[in-house]
């Protein structure tokens, strides 16, 4: 049985996998296509994993998407207020300030949304 890993804010822990060459090669193939590190992407996919073991609803699309450097500063020159992909005017994780953080990347705790 695997060993439990320590929890400290913000430490790392590494796992270790075997599969063959071929195998890894279509992975690294594939992280390259949707410019994706190997861990970012297999970690996504474990955590996709465990909220449908969990019974979790599926995470969900993007309402719409992440404002660009452009749209902020047009939204700030015209005094325009821009909506953030869960569709609230704020960022999501700024309402409850509950954030996860997997692989260098953060998630909002309430909708999943990547953060960063």
């Amino acid at each position: 049985m695997p060993r439990q890993a320590e929890t400290a804010e913000g430490k790392f822990s590494y796992v270790q996998i075997r599969m063959k060459s071929d195998l890894k090669n279509q992975v690294v193939e594939h992280c390259a296509e949707i410019d994706a590190t190997l861990s970012q992407w297999v970690t996504s996919l474990i955590m996709e994993g465990l909220r449908e073991q969990k019974g979790l609803p599926p995470v969900p699309p993007a309402r719409i998407p992440i404002p660009l450097i452009q749209d902020e500063i047009r939204a700030y020159l015209s005094g325009e207020t821009l909506l953030r992909p869960c569709g609230k005017t704020t960022s999501c994780a700024g309402v409850s300030g509950d954030t996860i953080l997997h692989a260098g990347m953060e998630f909002c705790n309430d909708c999943g949304l990547r953060l960063t």
